[in-house]
């Protein structure tokens, strides 16, 4: 079973975590111009919706899935947040437009402190793993990639039952005669038969 449970609630749902870490960037990077889930965009520009940069990516998988019974997973997830971000000026030093060029790690910056530690109502909290620089799909493009690790109670295979019985059936409890078992009118076989 996974360390990294916390206090997470029922019905989480991971595909429900997306549109949430969504939103605490969206609320939280005011630079930020693009959310969507990843895949490879940057990469295939030419057949891609068009998306202004920064963009972010999110990628969601699982690390681990432990089983709780009852058709239920604890899920470790890795939730990788890809940022996107064109320019063609040089970082080295004494550039001329390094200050420009380094806003990159800014934004690497203000996105883990816009996650670390949060935590929302299909996730528990996000803890960094890993970041890493990605290939660049072309001349002024940059890609890196953080990846943060979070669980997330999955119940979505299991049956559902429901206990409500409608409106008062007017039956209590205690101690009273038992009653008589019902007659069958339609019994499958003669009783007769058996002697």
């Amino acid at each position: 079973m996974s360390t990294l449970i916390e206090a997470i609630e029922d019905g989480q749902d991971w595909v429900d975590a997306y549109p949430e870490i969504s939103e605490l960037l969206t609320t939280s990077l005011l630079w930020l111009k693009w959310v969507d889930m990843w895949n490879e965009q940057p990469y295939f520009t030419d057949d891609e919706y068009p998306f202004p940069a920064p963009a972010i990516f999110l990628e969601f998988n699982s690390e681990s899935i432990d089983e709780t019974g009852k058709q239920g997973e604890i899920v470790t997830m890795a939730v990788t947040v890809y940022l996107y971000y064109v320019d063609i000026n040089d970082t080295h030093d004494g550039s001329r437009n390094q200050t420009d060029a380094l806003r990159f790690s800014g934004y690497l910056k203000d996105i883990h402190r816009a996650l670390k530690g949060q935590k929302g109502l299909h996730f528990s909290r996000l803890t960094r793993t890993s970041f890493a620089k990605l290939d660049t799909p072309h001349a002024g493009g940059r890609i890196y990639g953080q990846t943060y690790r979070c669980v997330v109670s999955d119940n979505s295979a299991m049956k559902s039952y429901s206990t409500d019985i409608g409106e008062d059936q007017g039956f209590t409890l205690g101690k009273g005669p038992i009653p008589a078992a019902p007659v069958d009118t339609n019994p499958v076989y003669d009783p007769s038969e058996l002697l």
